[in-house]
């Protein structure tokens, strides 16, 4: 099944225009979260307390996939250890990013919270995480469905 996926002109096509919204999702959220990172004169953060590790996240997630060249350049054992480790990482770093941005969504969105909470931060946060989510399942099951039908 999978291999008749691959060699169909619709399939290609869908797999590039994913990969090019992933990519654009990435250019984004590392933009967005370099934007908030740290004023440059005093090196506070520029966002409420309740979000502060909201940039770093993006930054890093949208840095992570960068490197996964790294690992299908290697060969041998050394692609199957930096494989495992770099799908680690970035599943270790969702649930980190959904812990810090999550439980304080609903509370910044209905301004229960510092009213210098940017909302437009939050919800743009809370859409790249869902967006890592569902594409991090959706290879994962593209890898699956080719592994099995080896």
């Amino acid at each position: 099944m999978a291999n008749k996926c691959l060699e169909s002109k619709e399939c290609c096509v869908a797999f590039i225009l994913g990969i090019v919204v992933l990519v654009v999702m990435d250019i984004a959220k590392f933009c967005v979260g370099a934007g908030y990172y740290r004023d440059e004169h005093t090196n506070k953060s520029k966002v409420c307390a309740q979000m502060e590790h909201i940039p770093l996240y993006l930054i890093l997630s949208a840095r992570a996939p960068w490197y996964f060249y790294k690992v299908i350049s290697a060969k041998g054992i050394v692609c199957a250890f930096l494989f495992i480790a770099f799908v680690l990482f970035y599943f270790v770093w969702l649930i980190i990013g959904s812990v810090w941005i999550y439980p304080n969504c609903k509370a910044i969105l209905v301004n229960e919270t510092d009213p210098s909470c940017n909302k437009s931060l939050m919800v743009f946060a809370a859409s790249a995480v869902t967006v890592d989510w569902i594409s991090a399942i959706w290879v994962t099951c593209l890898l699956c469905a080719l592994l099995c039908n080896k």
